[in-house]
């Protein structure tokens, strides 16, 4: 996994200075069906889940239907972890 982190890395600096939400859609979220053999949503809050403030899952339809409000927020970081 660790090949692939590209923001990850600099939770533990954003910490020092924001509160740091996470907000997972799709297969990051727990009721999800975990395809494979190792879930890799397991290791990831165990490496990086005490650095949140709080916690949210949604669905990409969600996203896309624009039901999540972002007016709270004055910075948002997006990782989706796909190579490019």
């Amino acid at each position: 996994m660790d090949k692939i982190l590209k923001l990850f890395p600099i939770i533990p600096e954003l910490v020092k200075h924001f509160s740091v939400e996470l907000l997972t859609v799709n297969e990051m979220c727990f009721d999800y069906e975990w395809y494979g053999n190792k879930d890799l949503r397991l290791e990831f809050f165990d490496r990086w889940g005490d650095y949140f403030d709080e916690s949210y899952e949604t669905s990409f339809n969600d996203v896309k239907a624009g039901k999540l409000d972002l007016t709270p927020y004055k910075f948002i970081l997006l990782d989706d972890l796909r190579p490019r």
